[in-house]
């Protein structure tokens, strides 16, 4: 549309120019030392038009207010400090235009074709095409620092801000107004509470195996850590040797190691070991080799530093091995053999008393041995009571 646009102006153009030769009349040429003018008279008006033309000194001039002004030269003309041959015009109509420089200025900006490339500028910003530089085909910048450009050696696209797009494509990831996918991974800027941020695994956000939604929720059902160390605040620690320091947790299944370090060790209230060492459990079985400071078992059964042991009531099989036996009773034989408390010794139908009164009788009195003191001397004679000899 716009090319015809400009095809049907330059036609008026042409058309209206034509037009003028055709009907042209009262056109005068004068010849001169002064050069060569040509103008035009209006016989309606008895004047000349103001729009004129002058040939001088290799140079075609036109005026449209009677010589006060030029509004266009040809030929050898003055730009600056230098004369060239060329044209200065208020209009340059045409299809083709071939140049090695061209500078436009208007209120926009300045614009410049020359050895630099392409150039658009207006104060501080400024917009540079130049294909001899592939490194730098292509730039904006703000006060002579590059915002953007276009590296064409490295196929690069260098941007210093912001972007912002709602679609579009960013190698295989696809650009959307609020998420970024590329097949089983994406993030999303939904501000719902809960929704997924960053997600991986799955092209559905909630069904991946991993994702971390926008209150800082992880989720993950297979990690592995390698190297490094775990650290939960200062609850749960994991260092680089793999030692684990907890304050607190639940374990199931199968627990192995070469020890175990810590507070504390309580397994539902059944079995208990406290920061001294000390162990206590409801039930258990026990091999190989207990070695500690004491055993006490409800201060029933105990088992001093020392290996005293003492026991409010027993059972023993097999040989028991002793210095002295210290305190309560012993029975053997259910009562065939009897130490009580006092030291008393039942053998049998037979006491030995530990009072020194009856050091040895029958049960039945029958039959007794006493010991009496003389006071006289104050020494102990033994007297033998029987009731019938045989």
């Amino acid at each position: 549309q716009s090319s015809k646009e400009f095809k049907d102006f330059m036609n008026n153009v042409f058309v209206a120019a034509n037009h003028q030769i055709q009907n042209a009349n009262n056109e005068e040429i004068t010849i001169g030392e002064s050069g060569i003018r040509l103008k035009h008279w209006l016989q309606n008006e008895g004047r000349y038009d103001p729009c004129q033309a002058w040939i001088v000194h290799n140079t075609l001039c036109f005026t449209t207010d009677n010589w006060n002004t030029v509004s266009l030269a040809l030929g050898h003309i003055k730009v600056g400090n230098d004369y060239f041959y060329g044209l200065a015009a208020d209009a340059i109509l045409g299809r083709i235009l071939l140049s090695e420089q061209l500078y436009i200025s208007n209120s926009s900006g300045t614009y410049t074709v020359d050895k630099n490339g392409m150039i658009a500028k207006n104060v501080s910003y400024q917009v540079k095409i130049n294909p001899n530089t592939p490194s730098d085909i292509f730039s904006i910048s703000i006060d002579n620092k590059k915002l953007l450009y276009v590296d064409a050696n490295n196929k690069k696209l260098k941007f210093e801000g912001d972007i912002e797009s709602k679609s579009g494509h960013i190698a295989s990831f696809v650009i959307s107004e609020k998420t970024l996918v590329s097949g089983n991974v994406g993030m999303s800027s939904d501000t719902t509470r809960g929704a997924k941020a960053f997600w991986a695994g799955h092209t559905t956000p909630s069904s991946a195996p991993f994702w971390v939604d926008n209150t800082g929720k992880l989720h993950a059902s297979n990690i592995e850590v390698t190297g490094g160390s775990i650290k939960v605040g200062n609850n749960f620690v994991v260092d680089n040797q793999g030692n684990m320091t907890a304050k607190n947790g639940k374990f199931t299944g199968t627990i192995s190691g070469s020890s175990i370090t810590g507070s504390s060790i309580n397994i539902g209230d059944k079995f208990i070991v406290d920061n001294q060492g000390n162990m206590i459990a409801k039930s258990g079985t026990f091999s190989g080799k207990i070695t500690g400071s004491t055993i006490n078992i409800g201060n029933k059964f105990i088992v001093d530093q020392n290996g005293n042991l003492t026991a409010k009531s027993g059972t023993f099989s097999g040989t028991v091995e002793g210095g002295f036996i210290d305190g309560g009773s012993i029975s053997i034989g259910n009562g065939i053999f009897e130490v009580d408390s006092d030291g008393s010794i039942t053998m049998g139908d037979f006491l030995i008393s530990a009072d020194g009164t009856n050091v040895f009788k029958s049960k039945n009195n029958e039959f007794r041995i006493e010991l009496t003191k003389n006071l006289g001397d104050n020494k102990f004679y033994s007297s033998i009571y029987m009731d019938t000899i045989h």
